[in-house]
């Protein structure tokens, strides 16, 4: 017999038991001419952790389930008076690999409890035709590196990998941690007996080589871990050293059945430390673990030595044990209860849970295990005995208890007569009833009606004027706004920077024009060349009757309209003012909405008001807590309901436990909105699109006649200034050039004169910005703080549920704000929208290049907060910010 020795931390290796021609080095699945060159999406995996995953607690009464006692093994040392017991129990699961605080291990490792901990792992994925061989070479990714994206999708660190084609058929085989290993494939052999590493393993089934979809990797534990416990009945004292002697030095990992076995049946080491200068006080238990190479069996010469040390006497004890034959399973938790007796009398109790019910309700199954265990004598078999359990209820928390269970917690078993073996039953909880709302709309409607004739720019004559694109109502009554260009009036006074711009060079409009192509030179309309108000008319409205009697005043200086005290609600509309020639000068959106702009902002979620947010140049910004023109929709809610439910366990020791676990039923809101979109440089809104009976079209809109539409006017709109000029005519169509006016880069920040840079240079609101009055659409860098912590993870709070919300800082524990996935509309057809509710598309003022523009994308998978691939024709959102 060979014998080695270490006490030293160890190292694994993994090899491949493949033939020399299938070199895996030229196993390139990039190779654009091989038979498995790229025909499909890119490879993406979905990671998810075993069932098994959880860590099980320490004591059998917690309520974990427990495989049962194994044996008891006598620890015999020079005399009777030495010896010492080890109680071994088998638990699933995985416990963490944390040592005792005054011991020094030799080994040391945390366990995993979450992929995301490792941040990579590597992957062998093989493409062939025929049946799957283990001989085959890792032709389609050998030994890739894969980092997680974000949402459970994980891809390829650097270079992009590809489905194989639909000929082929593919399978994939993944370790972490990774980069510690000299990895082939098919094996792992180990150079010694045990390890201080978490390993983990995935592998796929056989899929379709154009499956191109995310792979499901399962991850699960391989290893096993030894824990070792020194009970309160223990005598104070020091474990000078923990020893596990004569194991084999190599084990063999085989991935196509993920399973362990004994490579080198005549080699073994000396003996493996696990620890050493354990205290133990006497007082409470001392608990130490490790990971292990699992064992079917392990060899009948090994053996587990302690050299203890009593703190009374001083006196050393070698204490040695045979632990020949005992398994190591993988994936579980091997307890070691180190006890000066050998007879222990333990209450078990464990559950078997249930996932949370839908709010439409359903039966879910429970399990309960209820006994005593006598444990006593060498390998001795443990006595178990059934014991009567119940159940009680607690609705407050835990705060008070009945033996009623709730209505509508139609079906539970509240009593049983226990047993070692789990018995199941069935819970079956109520659909929960749905009650519909729009507060929203109740709250317009309960609004104090404004008094006389309302000027906006104004705020009713209590402010300097104010003027903008877009003016925002929240209560009903009579509105008058003053022909300006967009916001070329600031605080009463001509704000010129709005329309003539500092900026010199190319790609810059100096003087901003109106609908002739001549420049503004003055901020009222009628007092430029050529721009005499005649009438003014209603272009479109997404409600009917939302505003009515537009009407230009009788001194041609002002619009009035009405919103009704009957007919208020959420909704957009678009005016405009004639020329004498019948030609639109002019046009502003008017937003109704219980959104109130410009209140102070705070820190609670969800309150309607603005937000302070911190991108990751940690420069702040105050955003509107909803895109320009949002609409909520009737909300149907579904409210979540909870019940504590505490089983008891009473037996005739007095060692009554109990374990509380709760049902509960999700809330479920049903909610969302729509609002308009807008081409990148222009004022007025595109039509908003929403869902009609699952079925997305183009909101119904009604014209200045009152009758209703769901038809998108679209067309060329020419280029240079002639594309802006018909912008500004033509404020209902959307323009079909792919890169709109390809001239300028400064039609929503007057200044800008850079290009493919993202930056938080100050953004001077133009009189073609769409924003409110005291807003803006925001500087190019402003959606990173949707990154957490710059990397390449999103800073969201919860799961994508038709958007995301996204925490305002990165310490990700204070307020977040909702992005909804109102898609957008492409430049390139009619009905372009197919990504309503599962993208969200937000503008910034910068433009990209001539054609494209830098913006917010996201998708239920991924957060992409500088992107700059779409083109300026585009229909998005736009979230805007305060001016500062």
């Amino acid at each position: 017999m060979k014998e080695r020795f270490t006490e030293f931390p160890l190292r694994i290796f993994l090899r491949v038991f493949v033939p020399a021609a299938a070199s895996l080095a030229a196993a390139c699945s990039e190779d654009p001419t091989g038979e498995f060159a790229p025909k499909g999406r890119a490879l993406r995996f979905d990671v998810v952790q075993d069932d098994g995953w959880n860590t099980p607690q320490s004591r059998a009464a917690s309520g974990d389930e427990m495989s049962g006692i194994t044996q008891v093994l006598k620890l015999q040392g020079e005399t009777p008076a030495d010896t010492l017991f080890l109680h071994v129990t088998v638990s699933d699961g995985i416990e963490p690999n944390a040592a005792a605080e005054n011991a020094e291990a030799e080994t040391r490792a945390d366990l995993v409890e979450d992929m995301s901990q490792y941040g990579a792992f590597e992957v062998f994925g093989f493409a062939y035709t025929g049946a799957w061989e283990s001989s085959l070479p890792a032709n389609l990714m050998n030994r890739v590196k894969v980092v997680e994206q974000g949402n459970g999708i994980w891809a390829p660190a650097s270079t992009t990998y590809h489905w194989p084609g639909a000929n082929k058929k593919a399978r994939f085989f993944a370790v972490a941690p990774e980069n510690m290993y000299n990895i082939s494939k098919n094996g792992v052999f180990m150079n010694e007996a045990g390890f201080n590493d978490d390993i983990l393993f995935a592998d796929s089934e056989e899929m379709a080589g154009d499956t191109d979809a995310p792979i499901p990797l399962t991850f699960k534990h391989i290893m096993s871990c030894l824990k070792f416990i020194a009970g309160d009945d223990m005598m104070a004292g020091r474990i000078i050293a923990l020893d596990i002697k004569n194991v084999p030095t190599k084990h063999q990992f085989v991935w196509d059945t993920a399973t362990w076995s004994v490579v080198t049946d005549d080699e073994y080491i000396s003996y493996y430390r696990l620890a050493i200068n354990l205290e133990i006080d006497g007082t409470a238990e001392t608990e130490l673990c490790h990971y292990f190479l699992p064992q079917q069996r392990l060899p009948e010469q090994a053996k587990l030595e302690i050299r203890f040390r009593d703190a009374l006497t001083s006196k050393e004890r070698r204490l040695t044990a045979s632990v020949g034959g005992l398994e190591l399973p993988m994936g579980k938790t091997v307890t070691f209860r180190l006890s000066t007796s050998s007879i222990t009398v333990e209450p078990h109790l464990q559950i078997g849970w249930m996932n949370d019910f839908p709010y439409a309700g359903g039966t879910h199954q429970y399990s309960v295990s209820s006994y005593i265990e006598v444990n006593g004598g060498y390998n001795g078999v443990p006595d178990r005995v059934a014991t009567p359990w119940t159940a009680e209820f607690s609705t407050d928390g835990g705060q008070t208890w009945t033996t009623e269970k709730p209505e509508w917690l139609t079906a539970f078993t509240s009593e049983g007569a226990g047993g070692y073996a789990s018995t199941n039953y069935a819970a079956t909880v109520a659909a929960q009833q749905a009650v519909t709302a729009n507060p929203h709309n109740d709250m317009l409607q309960a609004a104090t009606p404004v008094v006389g004739t309302y000027d906006l720019s104004t705020k009713g004559g209590t402010t300097a004027m104010n003027t903008a694109n877009c003016y925002i109502i929240n209560a009903p009554g009579r509105y008058s706004l003053p022909l300006v260009y967009g916001n070329a009036i600031k605080n009463g006074a001509t704000n010129s920077s709005a329309y003539i711009s500092n900026a010199t060079g190319t790609g810059i409009l100096k003087n901003f024009i109106n609908h002739t192509g001549k420049a503004i030179t003055d901020p009222y309309i009628y007092n430029n060349a050529d721009c005499v108000p005649d009438n003014a008319t209603l272009v479109w409205q997404d409600e009917k009757d939302l505003v009515t009697n537009i009407a230009l005043a009788e001194d041609g200086k002002s619009l009035t309209f009405e919103v009704g005290a009957s007919t208020i609600k959420q909704g957009n509309a678009v005016v405009a003012v004639h020329d004498t020639a019948g030609k639109i000068m002019w046009s502003w959106h008017i937003w109704v909405t219980d959104y109130v702009p410009e209140l102070p902002a705070t820190t609670e979620t969800d309150d309607g008001r603005d937000k302070v947010i911190a991108n990751d140049q940690n420069v702040q910004y105050t955003m509107m807590p909803i895109n320009i023109g949002w609409c909520y929709t009737t909300d149907t809610i579904y409210e979540g309901r909870t019940v504590k439910v505490r089983f008891v366990h009473a037996e005739a020791t007095n060692q009554a436990i109990s374990v509380e676990r709760t049902i509960s039923q999700s809330e479920y809101i049903d909610m969302f909105g729509n609002n308009p979109y807008y081409q990148m440089g222009r004022k007025d809104p595109i039509l908003p699109i929403e869902d009609n009976n699952n079925s997305v079209q183009t909101k119904k809109w009604y014209n200045a006649n009152g009758d209703e539409s769901t038809s998108l006017t679209v067309g060329a709109l020419g280029w240079y200034n002639t594309c802006v000029v018909n912008c500004i005519l033509n404020p209902d169509k959307m323009n079909t050039n792919y890169d709109m006016e390809n001239l300028y880069r400064n039609l929503w920040s007057a200044d800008n004169t850079i290009l493919g840079i993202a930056n938080d240079d100050l953004v001077v609101k133009t009189i073609y910005d769409p924003s409110p009055v005291g807003y803006k659409v925001p500087a190019s860098n402003v959606f990173t703080f949707t990154k957490a912590d710059s990397s390449s993870s999103p800073s969201v709070s919860g799961s994508f549920n038709k958007g995301w919300y996204f925490y305002c800082d990165d310490n990700q524990t204070g307020p977040a704000i909702f992005f909804p996935a109102s898609g957008c509309r492409r430049y390139y057809a009619l009905n372009a929208f197919n990504s309503f509710k599962s993208q969200g598309c937000y503008w910034t003022a910068i433009p990209y290049s001539l054609r494209f523009g830098w913006s917010l994308y996201f998708t239920s998978q991924s957060v992409d907060p500088l992107n700059y691939s779409n083109n300026r024709s585009d229909a998005y959102s736009v979230r805007s910010v305060r001016e500062q």
